[in-house]
């Protein structure tokens, strides 16, 4: 994954704009949060392979090198809490549409 080819296609004004991609990652979550004070809102973890990662309900969360998607961004929403699981449910739906889009 190379960060200017991201970028270069992204049509955003603030997310991914500023973007780490690694090639392994424990955890895409863990690496954002451990720098959420330092980095602004938008910014963004990408990795080839992630070897800890959680999903929800406490599921793991284990993607082999190239087999996924693997990215976490940060949002600092100004909404009450218990409207943050639609949120992130609106995402994936988007997410999964675009993809669908672009490759049919």
């Amino acid at each position: 994954m190379i960060k200017e080819n991201i970028q270069a296609c992204l049509t955003t004004d603030f997310t991914g704009r500023n973007i780490l991609c690694l090639d392994s990652v424990d955890s895409s979550n863990n690496r954002l949060l451990s720098m959420a004070d330092s980095v602004p809102e938008g910014y963004t973890v990408t990795a080839e392979e992630q070897t800890a990662g959680k999903g929800r309900r406490g599921r793991s969360w284990v993607a082999d090198k190239g087999s996924s998607i693997l990215a976490s961004v940060l949002f600092r929403p100004r909404v009450k809490p218990g409207i943050l699981s639609f949120i992130t449910s609106v995402a994936a739906i988007s997410i999964t549409r675009a993809i669908a889009d672009e490759t049919g």
